[in-house]
């Protein structure tokens, strides 16, 4: 499995009955049943071809552009077009009131993710966090993007360091 099928998997889990359950809004919505196999499929393939070429944009468009065209363009852009798609494949599908909780979505999404991406990971984190600090205190004029990278990547890097430790355990 790859990285982008370790982000993709937090979003489903299975119910009680063993059936397929998607939540498109990850741990604040609801859960959508999915009934065979088939529509599980087009819907994971569909959720990780988005988020493939979404993260590809934001990146490429913060390297080229800085962050104004995400948060003007690109951002909403992405969202409402995972709306219209996502709604397409939704349509006509049961709903479930079982709620999917964050230490679910963290531990589906951790058994996808290899321990050395996650070690990667992390210590990416690490990196940007000094960066942060950095650019606080050596670049005044870039004190507030330091901030965001130190809060950003600080808190990504205490998700990435909890999923390391469910590895470990589920190693032993």
């Amino acid at each position: 499995m790859g990285y982008f099928d370790g982000i993709v998997d937090g979003w489903f889990k299975r119910d009680e009955k063993g059936t397929h359950v998607f939540y498109p809004n990850g741990i604040f919505g609801k859960g959508y049943l999915l009934p065979d196999e088939p529509t599980q499929n087009k819907v994971r393939k569909l959720v990780k071809r988005w988020t493939v070429v979404g993260l590809s944009l934001i990146i490429g468009t913060q390297a080229f552009f800085g962050w104004k065209p995400n948060a003007l363009f690109v951002g909403p852009i992405l969202i409402t077009s995972y709306y219209i798609l996502i709604s397409k494949h939704l349509k006509g599908l049961s709903t479930t009131k079982e709620k999917l909780s964050y230490s679910e979505s963290i531990r589906n999404s951790t058994k996808s993710h290899n321990l050395v991406v996650l070690m990667l990971l992390f210590f990416t984190s690490i990196c940007f966090v000094g960066a942060g600090i950095y650019m606080m205190f050596n670049m005044s004029h870039e004190w507030l993007l330091g901030l965001t990278c130190i809060l950003f990547f600080s808190s990504g890097g205490v998700v990435v360091g909890h999923m390391i430790k469910i590895k470990l355990g589920d190693a032993k």
